[in-house]
């Protein structure tokens, strides 16, 4: 038999008539009584079918049928054949000893088909092992998805092979890097293919990620992540696909874990990608939840004084996240996130004239839809912050009547919930709280009374002529009260104050 199976392989037939043979001459003589000579002889063929792809052209899923079949029939022989060394020679193919891509996802159902044959044999568990061990180098060496999921797979079936310890943070790191690098097809059947892979590694990372045992694991995951999104210099970008990360990652321990990347010293271009990127990822179909994690970071970006970012960001992608809103399957976290980047950008109205004039056609485009009427309701919160724009929103009050208006108090409840940029809600206006820190830009200013712009335009104005730069940087304005009493004084009697300056040269 295995003298046969050499000739087809061998022969000039077609591709398609040798499989048939294949099939019909070979795998169909699988449980015949054959010497043990014959059946190692079998085994050794179709695995380095499978393994090395040196015997023939043919697909290895066929060379895996015809070793299974053997195998099947003949356990003993299989497991005296399947040692320990075989088994990690296999795993330790790199791609330059592989001459065809699909025999990398083949190895390994191969080995999940062992283990399968072998689940009550005496070798199972140092079979195991060495799967254990070798998991990490295998995943690392074929960053495809393929593998991953055929990996994830025979781990699920076999929770032993499962790496433990500092092994299962390299396996999850590893992990990300592949769905990093994982291409999306663009035709239906190939992405529905990504979509159904990327589901079964996202089962093996939950079962991995949501034991509480395992914060190292959650927390080595999530550096691997935010060090792949931040590389600003990358060739090219990171896969949509790694948003399906972010949903078996605890939020809880992923904000405390970006707290450590957020701060004043992290550059303003890195965060920008990185929440440019993660508001992308919220297209894939596998990304629900990552709305809460831009939600999580922007909140992050607010507490260590970063607005401007917040407001670029807002600017970058209101338009895009906006549009998203006309697609069924992701138009819910669009919502989320639309509403929270407008509710809380309250210090520019710019965002929000981006999609002004689109908002009839979407609501009428969302009729039938529960979202038209939150998008109706945030629409009249935003239209109270940022008034005195008649011509522009006039278009938009008409389209606005069919839908329930929100009060005044509903209105000015959203507005002091979503109010993220007043860095001293809730503290009473004292004259020490005018003087504010500096700004990541290194500037700083008043904080506006409500009819203060004015004044603080005039002190910008003043603070751009250069006599008046140098004299306050070299010989030093002595102002015996605040920058704020000279301000006041224009309109509070002089006498109040007593203000000394050295003569300006």
């Amino acid at each position: 038999m295995d003298q046969i199976l050499l000739g087809i392989l061998k022969s000039d037939h077609p591709p398609t008539l040798q499989q048939q043979l294949i099939e019909k001459l070979v795998v169909a003589a699988a449980d015949s009584r054959l010497s043990q000579k014959v059946c190692v002889d079998i085994l050794e063929i179709s695995s380095n079918w499978v393994v090395y792809s040196d015997v023939t052209e043919l697909p290895c899923s066929l060379g895996v049928k015809v070793f299974l079949a053997f195998a099947g029939c003949n356990k003993a022989v299989l497991e005296s054949y399947v040692s320990t060394d075989r088994l990690a020679s296999w795993m330790s193919v790199t791609k330059a000893t592989s001459s065809k891509p699909d025999n990398r996802s083949a190895t390994v159902v191969l080995i999940r088909g062992i283990l399968q044959l072998l689940t009550s044999q005496q070798s199972f568990l140092k079979l195991s092992n060495v799967v254990q061990r070798m998991a990490v180098t295998y995943v690392r060496e074929h960053l495809d998805i393929r593998v991953l999921k055929d990996i994830s797979l025979l781990m699920l079936s076999y929770r032993g092979c499962i790496p433990q310890g500092y092994p299962k943070e390299l396996f999850c790191s590893a992990a990300v890097q592949t769905l990093a690098v994982t291409e999306i097809p663009h035709d239906m059947h190939g992405f529905a293919r990504v979509v159904s892979d990327v589901k079964t590694v996202m089962q093996l990372l939950f079962c991995i990620l949501s034991n509480e045992s395992d914060v190292k694991c959650v927390v080595s995951s999530i550096r691997t992540l935010y060090e792949i999104v931040a590389s600003v210099d990358q060739c090219r970008q990171p896969s949509v696909v790694l948003g399906s990360v972010l949903e078996v990652l605890p939020l809880e321990i992923g904000a405390r874990v970006m707290q450590q990347f957020v701060t004043l010293d992290t550059e303003v271009s890195v965060l920008r990608v990185v929440l440019g990127y993660m508001i992308d990822w919220l297209l894939w179909p596998l990304s629900g939840s990552v709305y809460k994690w831009v939600i999580m970071l922007m909140k992050q970006l607010t507490a260590e004084g970063k607005y401007s970012l917040i407001v670029q960001v807002t600017e970058d992608k209101v338009d895009q996240v906006f549009k998203k809103l006309a697609i069924p399957l992701v138009r819910e976290r669009h919502m989320r996130l639309l509403s929270f980047i407008l509710l809380s950008c309250q210090i520019s109205p710019e965002p929000f004239h981006k999609i002004v004039g689109n908002i009839p056609v979407m609501l009428q485009q969302l009729k039938c839809d529960s979202i038209a009427q939150e998008l109706a309701t945030m629409t009249h919160v935003l239209l109270y912050l940022h008034p005195g724009f008649p011509d522009l929103y006039e278009p938009l009050l008409d389209s606005l009547q069919e839908y329930e208006k929100p009060s005044l108090d509903q209105i000015k409840q959203c507005v002091s919930e979503h109010r993220l940029s007043n860095a001293i809600a809730g503290t009473p206006l004292t004259f020490s709280c005018l003087l504010l820190e500096k700004s990541e830009t290194g500037k700083t200013g008043l904080v506006n009374l409500g009819n203060t712009c004015y004044m603080n335009s005039t002190v910008q104005a003043i603070y751009m002529c250069y006599d008046i730069q140098q004299a306050a940087s070299i010989r030093s304005v002595i102002i015996s009260i605040s920058c704020t009493a000279i301000l006041v004084s224009s309109w509070v009697p002089a006498r109040l104050f007593r203000i000394s300056t050295l003569p300006i040269k």
